[in-house]
This record gives structure tokens, sequence and C-alpha cells, in this order.
């Protein structure tokens, strides 16, 4: 006999896709988030009451997912706003908790960025940890390794563009 949960996936998977498809403009994502919502409701009505698996309705799965799909978009907006403008956030990367059940999808791009970020060039790596990681001033930094401001600069567009090329495949 099947759960009034499985149910729900078997009649209205398609439907949910293209629900969540409608907010994140991408059908392979959309089923990802899919997903992700029956395996997040499974898990928490399995542990409320394992005997008893069932849903009432579409519409608690349904606004579940519409919670999904907005969280996934929010943490998309802030990693492009980050890679994309430059500014000092980039460590908003290492500090994002966006929700209880991404947090191991946040340790796996915390993973992704440490590795990024250890395959710049030495010269550029040191540079952009002093500047972005420490929060070092330009003045500082070009002091303590004896270079130019300028110098200073190039780098920090080589390690943007590594980066950026490096890491939009992931998000």
């Amino acid at each position: 006999m099947k759960t009034i949960l499985e149910l729900i996936y078997i009649n209205h998977y398609t439907r949910l896709v293209k629900y969540a498809s409608s907010y994140v403009g991408s059908e392979v994502e959309a089923e990802d988030i899919v997903q992700d919502t029956f395996m997040h409701i499974w898990a928490k009505v399995s542990a409320s009451c394992p005997e008893q698996t069932n849903v009432d309705n579409i519409r608690y799965v349904t606004v579940v997912l519409k919670n999904k799909c907005l969280d996934f978009l929010r943490l998309k907006k802030r990693i492009n706003n980050v890679l994309y403008s430059g500014s000092d956030e980039l460590d908003l990367l290492y500090d994002m908790k966006i929700h209880e059940d991404t947090i191991s999808k946040d340790v796996d791009m915390e993973k992704l960025i440490h590795q990024a970020i250890n395959n710049l060039p030495p010269k550029c790596r040191q540079i952009f940890i002093e500047k972005k990681l420490k929060g070092e001033k330009q003045k500082n930094i070009a002091l303590k390794y004896n270079i130019s401001i300028k110098t200073i600069e190039k780098q920090m567009n080589i390690a943007y563009k590594k980066l950026r090329n490096e890491l939009n495949g992931c998000i």
C-alpha cells in the first residue's frame, strides 16, 4: 500500500517540476528541487511519526516546494552578486547558512571555493587571501611584498576571472 506522499509524488511530479521551473527557470534544477522537497518532507514526517508517513494534501507539498525554490534563488543571487560584482563580500560564501537542509550543499560549495582558491597561481592566491580573506589594505600588501598597487590590482583581476571561470559551472 502506497502512502499519500508516494501517491502525490507519482501523480503530481510533472506538475510540480513545471511549477518549480517557473520559479528557477531551469527544468534540471527544478527536478533537483522537487526531489529535495520530497526528501525533506519524507524525513520530517518519518521522524515525527514513523508508522504513519502520510502528508495531508498537495498544498503542503507545494508550499514546501515554493520555499525550496525561493531558498535556491536567494542562494544563487548571493553567489552571483559576490562573484560578478568583485565586491568585498566573497567571504559571504564561507558563512552561508541558507537552510538547515542545505548545510551539506554549503559544505560542498565551501570545499569547491577553497579548491578554486588553492588552484590560483601562488602569487595571485597569496594576494587574494591577504586582501579578501584577511581584509588587508592594498597599501599594506604592497609594502609587505614589495610590489606596486597596480600589481595587486592586476593580480586581484586575475583571481576574480579565474574564480568566476572555475566556479561558474558549480553555481
